[in-house]
């Protein structure tokens, strides 16, 4: 292998290209490889169909950790993540979309139109789901200890990790289990 790179990166979607500047932020003289024309990957809007373009992907990338953001600097390169309302649109056969809203209450409304049963579960599901954001967006941060590891400090990040999930008490713990 040529070693004209430290590290070569496959894929130049938005992971590829943060994992890319770190690296080469850290000294590192990277390539990155993408097999399409262009580089963005879920971060990108195409035309799909002529004359129609989609978004591809980007809704998700609200999980780009405010850490990324603020090392590298994307706001002053413009990036301005914004919020969008409703958050899902899906179509159904009789016209009647279902849309997931930024306010509870339009979520209801709009679920009820198509089903009062699982409207009546939207806050009860809902509730379940941000405990569980919660609990990963707590073991995003920080590399995952080794599980049979003998060093205290990975011990002690495995007790960490066992008191973020009891803290949701049993019946919300095994759900959430249930949910991954």
């Amino acid at each position: 292998m040529n070693d004209a790179y430290d590290a070569i990166v496959i894929g130049g979607g938005h992971n590829g290209l943060v994992t890319a500047a770190y690296l080469a932020g850290s000294g590192q003289r990277v390539a990155v490889l993408e097999r399409r024309e262009r580089v963005g990957g879920a971060a990108i809007t195409e035309e799909v169909f002529p004359g129609f373009k989609f978004d591809t992907g980007a809704h998700r990338i609200n999980r780009l950790h405010p850490a990324v953001v603020r090392d590298l600097g994307l706001a002053s390169h413009g990036l301005e993540i914004m919020p969008c309302d409703p958050a899902v649109f899906a179509p159904t056969l009789d016209g009647e979309p279902l849309q997931i809203r930024r306010k509870p209450e339009d979520t209801i409304e709009s679920i009820g139109r198509l089903s009062k049963a699982d409207a009546g579960k939207w806050s009860a599901f809902s509730s379940l789901i941000h405990k569980a954001t919660r609990l990963l967006e707590s073991l995003y941060d920080s590399p995952p200890p080794h599980i049979l590891s003998k060093k205290k400090s990975d011990q002690w990040e495995l007790f960490r990790n066992a008191a973020r999930m009891r803290r949701l008490g049993k019946r919300d713990m095994l759900e959430v289990f249930r949910l991954f």
